[in-house]
């Protein structure tokens, strides 16, 4: 991101964790593991593995704009908790009006379209898990700060004075930096 309002945003992923488990010899990257991406039993799913087919993605890094100029560039790993974090970081720092540490520490929570439900369960009102089971809703309980939901790094240009602010997930480990 710079002055000027131009930005890039890179999310990569080897799926599940360290991917196939399996570096290159003296090149260090490690490769990828796609295969839980692709549907296996419902052939008439889009991502059912045949020829040709592409794996189901979620990878999504993120460019928000402020009066036509770049303001925040985010992303994180997690698959199909992807478009949950950012939505959940996203809408705690717009609708909500947080900063991007508070937005950060937010507790988080993610469904999954077969109506299960993950959720940093210490970190919520105690009505709520009772609740969403009354609902229906399939629970699983994580632990306070869960790696599970996901790790946003952001660059954010300063509205208040010259210069960008980087955030880093508390939930995994990492460093952002704004520089400028």
């Amino acid at each position: 991101m710079d002055d000027e309002g131009n930005s890039a945003g890179i999310t990569q992923s080897v799926e599940l964790v360290y991917g196939s488990k399996a570096a290159a010899d003296g090149l260090g990257f490690l490769y990828n593991c796609y295969m839980s991406s692709f549907e296996y039993e419902n052939i008439n799913y889009p991502h059912y593995l045949r020829p040709n087919s592409s794996p189901w993605t979620s990878v999504a890094p993120i460019i928000l704009f402020h009066k036509n100029k770049s303001w925040m560039t985010l992303g994180t790993p997690g698959s199909d908790r992807i478009p949950t974090v950012t939505a959940q970081f996203i809408s705690s720092m717009i609708d909500s009006g947080l900063s991007p540490n508070d937005a950060m520490d937010k507790p988080r929570i993610h469904c999954t379209v077969d109506g299960k439900i993950t959720i940093e369960a210490e970190r919520f009102n105690d009505r709520i898990i009772p609740y969403l089971a009354e609902l229906g809703y399939k629970i699983e309980l994580k632990e306070s700060y869960s790696y599970y939901h996901g790790a946003i790094h952001a660059v954010i240009k300063k509205q208040s004075s010259k210069g960008f602010q980087g955030i880093a997930e508390v939930r995994r480990d990492g460093i952002a930096k704004g520089i400028g």
